[in-house]
């Protein structure tokens, strides 16, 4: 299959599919040949099939050869498989040289000081429950999930919240991840969040663009600035990579 194509299908490229299955062959292999068991590939292929597409199980499941009860059951040892590894690929440096790496990294492409991350969120469309359906209409009124992502100066994503209703306020979102309370801990030290609309008036201090040479004793008062625009960091673009590749 062309390379285009399986990405098209899938929203991953063949060499990311092949080092996911070896992470998860473990979990997905079957345990036993009897009653032609499902091959792992199989259904780690199904499944983001199935979120890139958006067709039916029952759609999905015929094109991987399975019916749609039996889909339903490989979706969700896929999932599990991913939240068990997905620390592999997401996660905050733990150690004081990892934070430094990133601070270095962001200070290179723009002369930001001291910051670790790159913070934004996305609407990601969903069809909600009756139950909620108020909850999950956004301010751009479509039904969504509000996604919290940071990234670092290459765009590679360091932390994702994705459990909020598109009704909720980026201020809250931040408020209810494990993040803030990292922050509020201490865990980061004197490091800084960037965003491109410095909204968010919490300790995680998140800053604008500030003059590398300025004294610490001004950035606070930086909050109150429009935010100045820089080119060379696009969060909302790497949001919507992000979206184009898994939704």
């Amino acid at each position: 299959m062309p390379e285009d194509v399986v990405v098209s299908r899938y929203r991953l490229s063949s060499q990311a599919i092949h080092e996911l299955y070896d992470d998860m062959r473990v979990d997905l292999d079957p345990a036993t040949t009897r009653s032609h068991a499902i091959p792992g590939m199989t259904k780690l292929l199904a499944a983001p099939h199935f979120t890139a597409s958006g067709f039916f199980q029952t759609t999905v499941g015929v094109v991987g050869g399975m019916s749609q009860s039996t889909f339903s059951c490989c979706l969700d040892q896929v999932i599990e498989a991913v939240i068990a590894h997905i620390h592999r690929y997401r996660y905050f440096p733990p150690n004081r040289q990892g934070l430094m790496d990133l601070k270095r990294a962001f200070y290179a492409l723009a002369h930001f000081p001291n910051v670790i991350g790159a913070i934004d969120c996305t609407h990601v469309a969903i069809i909600p429950s009756r139950e909620r359906e108020a909850a999950y209409c956004n301010r751009k009124l479509f039904y969504s999930l509000n996604v919290q992502m940071i990234c670092d100066a290459g765009m590679h994503i360091l932390d994702a919240v994705a459990r909020c209703p598109g009704g909720t306020h980026d201020s809250f979102l931040l408020r209810q991840s494990g993040l803030f309370d990292d922050f509020e801990a201490g865990l980061y030290g004197d490091a800084w969040l960037h965003q491109q609309l410095a909204s968010i008036m919490v300790k995680v201090e998140i800053i604008p663009s500030p003059v590398p040479n300025e004294p610490k004793s001004v950035l606070p008062e930086l909050l109150s600035h429009p935010c100045i625009e820089n080119p060379e960091l696009d969060l909302p673009l790497c949001s919507r990579m992000w979206n184009s590749e898994h939704f």
